[in-house]
């Protein structure tokens, strides 16, 4: 609020709007034999006037997004001004694909006399998606994303994102079910089993860029350093390798790479 009284303010309101558009096209195997397959396409376009409630109040988290570039609008002294673009969410494409394959009680290869793999299955979760828009900027900042923006708001994307997920298990009975007195919906109890498994979660270890900086579009350098003003910054320091390298660190920030390959182990009681 300019020219407010005793001082210049700002304040939250409910003015911000957004607008996203899409459509799903999906195939679904129900269980055929030991097979199960679920198939889904989105195309979706999402654009506003902000991703957020801090939009126009810049991020906290000094990365490439809309949200620190329209700090611009509320620091400047300029009258409130919105516009659409992009928003930090927009994900063009989006593809997912889960296939299960399992036998059944008394199904599957035999060894011994013994059904081994009966009441067992794999299921396997396939993700893709474009990446998400990020402001790119024509020169580096000392502070990550400022600066003069090259092109527009939100007019790079993000690579594509893939990824994989892999969960084994197999059930083992207890104690059947007992029979249910008569009138009793169903004529057994549910069986005391155990489900054991192994979940792998990025099993193919996909490394997937999340975030990166306007300048370098990567997501581990912001590309300061290695500017005119990095250099000429780094010789004025005390210690200039200490210098260099806590910089390099505080800006390899992990937030944007997904985590790595993960292993579960676990059991599961159902009764």
């Amino acid at each position: 609020y300019l020219f407010a009284y005793p001082i210049t303010y700002y304040t939250y309101g409910n003015r911000d709007f957004s607008t996203t558009k899409g459509i799903t096209m999906a195939y679904e195997l129900r269980r055929l034999g030991n097979i199960r397959m679920n198939i889904a396409y989105t195309l979706q376009f999402a654009a506003g006037t902000g991703s957020s409630s801090t939009s126009a109040n810049g991020g906290s988290n000094g990365q490439v997004s809309a949200e620190g570039l329209l700090q611009t609008f509320i620091s400047s002294g300029q009258p409130n001004m919105r516009y659409s673009t992009a928003l930090d969410y927009d994900s063009r494409h989006m593809i997912r694909v889960n296939v299960d394959y399992r036998y059944d009680e008394g199904q599957g290869p035999i060894v011994m006399g013994k059904h081994i793999f009966q009441n067992a299955g794999i299921n396997l979760l396939l993700r893709a998606s474009s990446g998400e828009p990020y402001t790119r900027f024509a020169e580096a900042n000392e502070s990550g994303n400022k600066g003069v923006v090259s092109g527009g708001i939100n007019t790079a994307q993000l690579p594509w994102h893939y990824g994989a997920d892999l969960r084994i298990d197999k059930d083992f009975v207890l104690m059947m079910g007992k029979k249910k007195a008569p009138g009793v919906h169903g004529k057994m109890s549910k069986p005391l089993a155990i489900n054991a498994y192994v979940s792998i979660l990025n099993v193919f270890n996909i490394r997937d860029v999340l975030g990166v900086y306007g300048y370098t579009g990567r997501p581990d350098d912001n590309g300061f350093l290695s500017s005119a003003i990095g250099v000429s910054k780094i010789s004025q320091q005390t210690n200039p390798t200490s210098y260099a390298m806590l910089y390099a660190l505080a800006y390899n920030n992990p937030g944007n790479i997904n985590l790595p390959r993960r292993v579960n182990v676990g059991l599961t009681l159902n009764f």
